[in-house]
């Protein structure tokens, strides 16, 4: 506690929901007491405490909607929260107000897994591993792209716009963190449509178009094939395609249609 005047640069903050993922455990679920300095923002403050300003989406001053530009006042109380999908939240003041325009990605260089899981769902998701942290937010507002990475830093670039931070390692549980986190719906998927390594469409072709590149046990047993109209990777449904087709329609059906 603090021994205070009205006029000390002292406010509260609490973090809610997920947000609290970003906060040492000792102050998870609880009101923060801090000093701040007089040029510092609602921002300011909330990312200098480690929560990614693109995971926000609602931020309440004493009670009202505020935007992340608010300045500090002495003895002010601050609410921040993650994104509502089970409550209507469109009638107020959202400090941001969508976690997306399109629901198209661009990851970092450490989720290449993640990256061919959301292309074989049929998701628009590049992966550039020689761009520096700027150039992918760079990159990512031209697009209108959503940046999903494990580095907080990145997401604390002030000009980023969309972005998500995985809390797994394990690929299949971020592809489902990925589904929950923009509410994506069963319509929204469009499975094997993209090429699981450069992102293009793919395309069926005649079985003797490519027949010279497959090895004796694919041309003997597979007939259907496709093609990337970009990098010409060929692709047929043996087993690997079984047990991934498998996968993403036990989550497809777990989902709304609309």
């Amino acid at each position: 506690m603090h021994s205070q005047s009205p006029s000390d640069p002292i406010a509260t903050i609490r973090f809610y929901g997920a947000l609290n993922d970003f906060l040492s455990p000792q102050w998870r679920h609880k009101n923060m007491t801090f000093k701040y300095q007089d040029h510092q923002s609602v921002k300011d403050v909330i990312e200098s405490l480690g929560v990614p300003h693109p995971e926000i989406q609602l931020i309440l001053v004493n009670g009202q909607p505020a935007g992340f530009d608010h300045k500090l006042k002495p003895g002010i109380k601050i609410s921040a929260y993650p994104f509502f999908h089970t409550i209507d939240v469109d009638s107020l003041n959202l400090a941001n107000p969508k976690p997306y325009i399109y629901l198209k990605f661009i990851l970092d260089v450490h989720l290449g897994k993640l990256a061919r899981y959301l292309r074989f769902a049929g998701f628009d998701a590049i992966l550039l591993p020689f761009l520096e942290d700027h150039e992918i937010v760079t990159e990512a507002n031209r697009q209108d792209r959503i940046i999903l990475t494990r580095d907080l830093g990145l997401l604390k670039i002030k000009s980023v716009t969309f972005g998500y931070w995985l809390r797994s390692q394990n690929p299949e549980k971020q592809f489902l963190e990925v589904v929950r986190h923009f509410n994506i719906r069963k319509s929204d998927f469009s499975p094997w449509k993209r090429c699981s390594l450069c992102n293009s469409i793919i395309h069926p072709i005649e079985k003797q178009d490519i027949e010279s590149t497959l090895r004796p046990g694919t041309r003997e047993h597979f007939h259907e094939f496709y093609q990337c109209e970009n990098c010409g990777k060929v692709y047929w449904k043996g087993s690997h395609f079984e047990r991934l087709d498998s996968w993403l329609h036990k989550i497809m059906n777990r989902l709304q249609d609309t």
